[in-house]
C-alpha cells in the first residue's frame, strides 16, 4: 500500500471514529434535554467541517494529482466514495424511488465495465475518455459542453436540497447561504481537486454509514420494507430503470473517481463494498419510517445532508474540469505554461462553484424546473458513447460521435413540449427522454461501428501528458 493509499484509509478510519463519538455526544445531549434543532445544527456543523477538512488535506500543486487524485484509492474506500457520490441521485430528477434498481444497475456497470475502461485509458475525465476511445476531438468538445452545463444545474439542484434542509437549522437567508455554500464547495474542491473530493467523500460516506447504523440500532430493524415501486414491473417501470441506469453511467464525477483507482481491477473489487454501502443508504429511509423517534429522524436528516453535499461536490468538480481542462483542449507547446493551465483549472472550478451556489440561492424555481431536463440530456448524450467505448473498443470516430449526437438530439426533441402532443407514443417517450436517448444513441452508434473498421487500441494516457 502506498503512502497516499494509507493516508486515505487512515483518514476514513479517523472520520468513522469521530462520527461514532459524535453519536455518543448526541445521546448525552438528548438526555440533558438540549433542543433537537440545536443538536442537529451541531452535528451538521461537524459534518460540514469533516468534508471541508478532507478537501483541505487533499491540497496539491501537481496538475495530474488535481485531476486524478494521485490514483491512490484502494478498493474499499473507492467503493464507499463511489456509493456516497452516487446515492443522492436517487432523490434527484432522474432517480426517484421507482428508479432505485436502475441506479444500482448503473453503479454496477460503472464499476464492472465503464470504470475499468476509463482507468485503463488513463483519462482523468469522461470527455477525455471518449476522445481517447474514439480518437475524436469533436466528441470531447461536445461531451465537455454537456458536462459543464448539465453539471452546474444538477450540482445547483443538490445544493438547493442541502440548503432546504440546513438553512432552517442556522436561520440563514438565501444570500448568506449562497455565500457559505460557495465557500464550502470551494474549500472541498479548489485545494486538491479529485484528491480533495475523494477525502471529502470518505468523510461524508463514513458519516452516512454511522447514521445508518444509528438508525438501525435505534429502530432495531422495525419498519424496514422494500418499496413496491422498486419491483413494480411493467414496461413503464422498465423504462424508468433504463433512464436511471443511463444517468448513473453518464454521471461525470463517477468517471473522475474511476480514474482515481490504483488499478482497473480495483474497480471490480470495489463493486461489493459500493453496492453494500448503496443498499445501506437506500434502506435508511425505510428504517427511519413513519413513527420514528427523535434519534432516527435526526440521523436520517444528517445522512441526507451528507449525500446531497457529496453529490453536489462531485458534479461541480466534473463541471469545473470540463470547463477548465476539456473545453480548452490540449495546449500547444510553449503556447501556455503548465502553471497557467493549472491556475485556469482551479479558477474554472471556483467559477462553476460560484455559479451553482448563486443559482441555487437566487433562482430555486429555475433550478427545479431545469434539473430534470439537464439529467435527461446528460444521460442521453454521454451514456451511449461511454457504453459503446467499453463494449467495443477501437470503434471508429464516427460511431462515438453518432452515438452522442443521436442520443442528444432525441432527448432535446422529446423535451420539446410540442412532441408530446403528436400522439400517445410520443407522449410516452417524452416521459423518459433519457432512456429514449440511450436506446437511439446506442442503436445509431452501434450501426456506424459495425459498418466501419475497428482500429487497434491506443496506449494509455500518461499523467505527464495532461
Amino acid at each position: 500500500m502506498t503512502a497516499s493509499s494509507a493516508r486515505a484509509v487512515f483518514f476514513a478510519a479517523s472520520c468513522a471514529a469521530a462520527w461514532l463519538a459524535s453519536v455518543g455526544l448526541a445521546v448525552v445531549l438528548a438526555r440533558i434535554g438540549l433542543s433537537p434543532q440545536i443538536m442537529v445544527a451541531l452535528l451538521a456543523g461537524l459534518l460540514v467541517a469533516g468534508a471541508a477538512l478532507g478537501g483541505a488535506l487533499g491540497g496539491t500543486m501537481r496538475f495530474g494529482v488535481f485531476l486524478v487524485g494521485g490514483r491512490a484509492l484502494p478498493p474499499v474506500p473507492l467503493g464507499l466514495a463511489m456509493a456516497t457520490g452516487w446515492a443522492a441521485l436517487a432523490t434527484g430528477p432522474a432517480g426517484r424511488p421507482a428508479g432505485m434498481l436502475g441506479l444500482g444497475l448503473g453503479l454496477a456497470l460503472v464499476l464492472a465495465l465503464v470504470g475499468p475502461a476509463i482507468r485503463r485509458s488513463g483519462a482523468p475525465t469522461l470527455p477525455m475518455f471518449l476522445r481517447h476511445a474514439f480518437r475524436s476531438p469533436a466528441l470531447r468538445a461536445v461531451a465537455a459542453a454537456v458536462v459543464a452545463s448539465a453539471g452546474v444545474l444538477l450540482g445547483a439542484e443538490r445544493l438547493l436540497s442541502f440548503y432546504d434542509a440546513a438553512a432552517p437549522l442556522f436561520g440563514l437567508g438565501r444570500a448568506a447561504s449562497g455565500v457559505l455554500l460557495f465557500a464550502l464547495i470551494a474549500t472541498i474542491l479548489a485545494p486538491g481537486g479529485a484528491r480533495g473530493l475523494a477525502l471529502a467523500l470518505l468523510a461524508l460516506g463514513t458519516a452516512g454509514l454511522v447514521a445508518v447504523a444509528s438508525i438501525a440500532w435505534w429502530r432495531g430493524g422495525a419498519g424496514l420494507a422494500t418499496p413496491a415501486a422498486w419491483t413494480a414491473g411493467g414496461l413503464d417501470w422498465t423504462v424508468t430503470q433504463a433512464a436511471a441506469a443511463a444517468m448513473t453511467v453518464a454521471a461525470p464525477h463517477l468517471a473522475t473517481l474511476a480514474g482515481s483507482a490504483r488499478h482497473p481491477a480495483d474497480l471490480r473489487r470495489a463493486l461489493v463494498p459500493a453496492l453494500l454501502a448503496a443498499l445501506a443508504f437506500g434502506a435508511a429511509a425505510a428504517l427511519a419510517g413513519p413513527g420514528a423517534t427523535l434519534g432516527p429522524t435526526l440521523a436520517l436528516a444528517l445522512l441526507e445532508l451528507a449525500l446531497d453535499l457529496a453529490c453536489a461536490a462531485g458534479l461541480l468538480l466534473a463541471a469545473g474540469s470540463a470547463l477548465g481542462f476539456d473545453l480548452p483542449g490540449r495546449a500547444k507547446p510553449r503556447r501556455r505554461s503548465l502553471s497557467a493551465r493549472f491556475a485556469w483549472l482551479r479558477l474554472a472550478t471556483l467559477l462553476v462553484a460560484g455559479a451553482a451556489a448563486w443559482i441555487a440561492a437566487s433562482r430555486p424555481d429555475l433550478v427545479r424546473g431545469l434539473s430534470a431536463a439537464a439529467a435527461a440530456v446528460l444521460a442521453a448524450a454521454l451514456a451511449p458513447p461511454a457504453l459503446l467505448a467499453a463494449l467495443r473498443p477501437g470503434s471508429s470516430p464516427g460511431s462515438g460521435l453518432a452515438a452522442c449526437l443521436a442520443g442528444l438530439a432525441t432527448a432535446l426533441a422529446l423535451l420539446d413540449g410540442r412532441v408530446a402532443a403528436l400522439g400517445e407514443v410520443a407522449a410516452w417517450l417524452a416521459a423518459e427522454p433519457g432512456a429514449a436517448g440511450l436506446v437511439v444513441g446506442l442503436a445509431c452508434g452501434g450501426a456506424v461501428a459495425l459498418a466501419t473498421a475497428r482500429r487497434p487500441p491506443r496506449p494509455p494516457i500518461e499523467d505527464e501528458a495532461f
